[in-house]
């Protein structure tokens, strides 16, 4: 479970909850010199995220919803993100040449950066062209996945 928390309270919660967090950790151990543990990374369309746990139960209080998880990260504010596993892409190249290089040449056109992570590869548009549509639909190998933003 995860707070969903209006930004307009969000640094000043993430505060209380480091300051409370720093107070029991160092109790434990006395020799830490740790500084903080909540930090603004889950940022995303006006709401910050903090894991639910012992201690936010505690000190989340105000303009807070409840999400089952947080939000899948977006490294641009694009209102698409496209995401391909890098067996998806050996497979496209191995098997599918002419698709495979066709959505790459695409991207590069359109100078779409590439954000790599662990397994994953990360692109982002505004807008899927319907003939995309269609190639990551009849093909699943390729492993694609598209995520519209909530508005």
């Amino acid at each position: 479970m995860v707070y969903k928390i209006d930004l307009s309270v969000y640094t000043t919660q993430i505060q209380h909850l480091n300051n409370e967090w720093i107070t029991q950790h160092r109790a434990n151990n006395p020799q830490d010199t740790v500084t903080q543990r909540y930090v603004d990374e889950w940022v995303w369309r006006g709401f910050g995220y903090v894991v639910k746990d012992a201690i936010t139960e505690q000190y989340i209080t105000d303009y807070v919803e409840i999400v089952d998880e947080l939000p899948t990260r977006w490294h641009e504010d694009k209102a698409v993100q496209i995401i391909q596993n890098k067996s998806g892409v050996v497979w496209g190249a191995m098997n599918e040449p002419q698709i495979a290089l066709g959505l790459a040449m695409h991207r590069q056109a359109m100078n779409m950066q590439t954000y790599e992570e662990g397994d994953k590869l990360y692109f982002y548009a505004n807008t899927i062209l319907p003939e995309h549509q269609a190639i990551f639909e009849a093909y699943p190998n390729l492993e694609i996945t598209v995520n519209h933003a909530e508005n």
